[in-house]
């Protein structure tokens, strides 16, 4: 009993946490540089100090007074003083809470936040940790790119938690080489469609739901990111995540997110909890069977899925990879038993790998937290096997909750049985449990992008191909080829149909408006609909007519005969656009190339010798065919595009086509 007790306080501590030199002047500024718009909102500017050299601050002292402190759900201590760049209102600070934690939202772009409670890191990216004690303290800001500009010339600050007075205020100078830019987001967020509180099991329970969200531009269907929110296995809901912008930033790459409950454990009170396991895995693998049966009806491609959590999320989401085909895991009765339960990816934010201990506590239960197989049962790290899907990892050295030691044991067993290439992890010196300014960042959320693009691509590149020589391109009569003619969505379904090996029962598939049963491409597209290689439209057509455009040509490489590369940096232009993800995994596959000014020209219509050279590199065909001579009226034997279209319609030195 005595190490049931103490387990229990031990747990439950462990979840309270989870909800050039420059110098600053000698001289005090002016009062009226700082000027109070509301209760602890105050604007503050440097022009009064510093009107002709504003433009060199680089960072600022704040003497600060802490008058009331805060409280988080009422009951939380958590005080913390916002600043950030540019004139804005209380309500431009404003934080969401249906997540169960505080996520901000607000228009006021964060500068820095100086908090005295520890879950700061968890809540803001760029928190300065802080004794207030009730009295006057100074608080100090400083980096290395200029604070101002002519646009952005005062600082807001505001008591996001708590109520302050802020007094005085020193500038640091410096010599700054850049300013800080008006949007620091590593991305461009997009409208998206959500689909909320949808039951996956038929009389289910409180726990067998998902929320979906899908770009609201692009074609689709999308591939799938599972979101598993973190908790210890006790707390918080599907609605929760602390790496909330890389969410955001994997819908505005082109993924859905499929955001998933699953049941929890259940403190009774009394050092009795009764826990979640195996349950909950059962709800997850419920849930993926779910969307795979419901693929259509929400414009997904649930060929690829991929499990992805943070903390107690990231242990689920790696589990549901690792059990992979094992029917000792997902209960069948929660229905579709006729789909598959397995994922293709696994991502984990500081989750563990191997549950004894606590974690077993909390996941198993106070009857069964010692019961060695049921430990080894719900541990990732002893189901994994060389079946498993490719793995990322990542965690921090100072995770006080999660050693790292539960990543790197899994690390190094997965690139002995997975192999290295198929395991990607990111470790951080200083990283703490959870942390926002860490793992939500930049470098994490394009790195964890990266890689599910890549097995993405890998994926899909298994596409069944005819790779033998027989010709898929024609002529356009009279000796002429049309090598800059723009090639219709019709005549791609034509030329991707007989490209494709896989034969395709055309009954019960989409029909279009304007597709009638007599159009010359009708069983092409019905085919290529078929495959999911084109879409059509929301309207219900498929404009069979309209150009195909370079993007949608880079999509379709991607998904006839993609690769294991990692995908290219982009172009210019294609930032933001909705096939950047397809266009960055077919740049690097080496399938496209941009123009010399480093564009792409995504929307341009697709001529027919840009097609034929694309369609050869992804088909691997040679572009020579020994002696040459083009027997093209309008294709010279020295057209960039020459042998490429004749390896594409295999014409002989002296053949003329038709």
């Amino acid at each position: 009993m005595e190490r049931i007790a103490y387990l229990s306080l031990t747990f439950f501590l462990l979840m309270s946490l989870i909800p050039g030199s420059a110098d600053a002047d000698d001289a005090a500024s002016a009062p009226s540089s700082i000027k109070e718009n509301g209760s602890s909102l105050y604007q503050i500017d440097p022009k009064f100090a510093h009107s002709n050299d504003y433009e060199k601050i680089v960072g600022f002292e704040l003497t600060v007074e802490l008058q009331e402190p805060g409280l988080l759900g009422g009951q939380m201590p958590i005080s913390a003083l916002m600043v950030a760049r540019g004139d804005h209102p209380a309500e431009a600070f404003a934080f969401d809470y249906s997540g169960g934690i505080p996520r901000y939202v607000g228009s006021a772009q964060e500068l820095v936040t100086f908090t005295d409670s520890e879950l700061g890191v968890m809540f803001f990216k760029n928190s300065y940790p802080v004794s207030f004690n009730g009295g006057t303290v100074t608080v100090r800001f400083e980096g290395d790119k200029a604070l101002f500009n002519t646009g952005t010339n005062v600082l807001t600050a505001y008591g996001v938690y708590g109520s302050f007075m802020v007094t005085d205020v020193a500038w640091i100078l410096g010599e700054p080489e850049e300013s800080y830019p008006d949007s620091e987001e590593p991305y461009q967020p997009i409208e998206t469609v959500r689909y909320d509180d949808i039951p996956t099991v038929e009389n289910g329970s409180q726990f067998n739901y998902v929320d979906i969200e899908v770009p609201a531009i692009g074609e689709g269907p999308f591939p799938v990111v599972m979101w598993i929110h973190g908790g210890g296995w006790t707390s918080l809901s599907r609605k929760s995540a602390f790496v909330s912008d890389t969410l955001n930033y994997l819908v505005s790459k082109g993924y859905a997110i499929v955001y998933a409950e699953y049941t929890l454990s259940v403190d009774h009170g009394n050092g009795f909890i009764e826990g979640s396991f195996p349950q909950n895995i059962h709800d997850l693998k419920a849930a993926v069977r779910f969307i795979r049966a419901n693929a259509e009806a929400y414009n997904l491609d649930t060929s690829f899925i991929v499990a992805m959590g943070e903390s107690a999320g990231g242990h689920l989401s790696m589990l549901l990879g690792t059990t992979n085909g094992n029917p000792d895991y997902e209960d069948l009765s929660m229905g579709n038993a006729e789909y598959s339960s397995d994922i293709q990816a696994m991502v984990s934010y500081f989750g563990p790998t191997y549950t004894d201990g606590l974690f077993a506590y909390a996941l198993l239960g106070s009857e069964h937290y010692e019961n060695a197989e049921l430990i080894e049962a719900a541990s990732p790290y002893v189901q994994l096997t060389e079946h498993a899907p490719s793995l990322f990892l990542t965690h921090g050295e100072n995770d006080q909750l999660v050693s790292i030691e539960q990543s790197r044991i899994m690390e190094a067993k997965a690139k002995e049985l997975l192999g290295e290439d198929r395991v990607t992890s990111m470790y951080f010196a200083h990283g703490p449990h959870a942390s926002k300014s860490v793992f939500d960042a930049a470098a994490v959320m394009e790195a964890v992008e990266t890689f599910i693009t890549s097995n993405y691509s890998n994926h899909k590149s298994n596409a069944p191909l005819n790779l033998n020589n027989e010709p898929y391109m024609h002529g356009l009569g009279d000796g002429l080829f049309g090598p800059d003619k723009p090639i219709s969505r019709a005549e791609m379904a034509v030329i991707l149909s007989r490209i494709l090996a896989e034969e395709v029962a055309l009954i019960d598939i989409r029909s279009y408006d304007d597709v009638k049963a007599d159009h010359w491409a009708a069983a092409a597209i019905a085919k290529v609909s078929a495959l999911g290689l084109m879409n059509g439209n929301p309207d219900g057509t498929f404009r069979p007519e309209q150009s195909v455009t370079r993007a949608e040509m880079a999509k379709l490489a991607v998904r006839l005969r993609a690769s294991t590369a990692s995908p290219g940096a982009g172009f210019k232009d294609t930032i933001g656009n909705p096939a950047e993800t397809e266009i960055r995994a077919a740049q690097g596959a080496g399938y496209i190339q941009g123009y010399p000014d480093g564009t792409f020209r995504p929307e341009q219509e697709l001529m027919r010798a840009e097609m034929v050279v694309i369609l050869n590199r992804v088909l691997g065909r040679e572009q020579s065919i020994g002696e040459f001579h083009s027997p093209w009226k309008d294709v010279a034997d020295d057209h960039w595009a020459a042998r490429d279209i004749a390896a594409a319609s295999m014409i002989n030195v002296n053949n003329t086509n038709e």
